[in-house]
């Protein structure tokens, strides 16, 4: 017998792609709080990573602006492009940079007044 579901049920709070597009779903982007023209980055320790919002809707241009995904302004998943990031992440997680990386995120926690939100590197989703 086979399953249909695979070995992981569990699914990806952030994607990043090979070309630099950064999706990040509805759960992360209200725990983060986001709003359309907000700056995404993510703080490295070791190999620890965190997201959190670096600008809050600045004026200019900004690598990792993030944007409604569907287009529309109330639209919950947020996309953004970054291809000095994803090349870090893919370096981070020992994976390899020409195909899609997903990962779990972990539960947010306050530091300073800035959310941060940890990616788990350790454990890909595999699709």
């Amino acid at each position: 017998m086979a399953s249909l579901l695979g070995k992981s049920t569990r699914r990806p709070d952030i994607v990043f792609y090979p070309s630099g597009r950064i999706a990040i779903t509805a759960r992360i982007s209200r725990m983060l709080t986001l709003q359309p023209g907000d700056v995404i980055d993510i703080q490295t320790d070791r190999d620890e990573c965190n997201i959190f919002v670096r600008y809050r809707n600045p004026v200019g241009r900004h690598v990792a602006r993030c944007h409604p995904s569907a287009g529309r302004r109330n639209s919950a998943h947020y996309i953004c492009y970054s291809r000095p990031m994803v090349k870090a992440m893919a370096a981070i997680a020992g994976m390899d940079p020409k195909r899609a990386m997903r990962f779990p995120c972990g539960y947010p926690f306050d530091q300073e007044g800035t959310v941060y939100i940890p990616i788990i590197t350790k454990l890909p989703i595999q699709q």
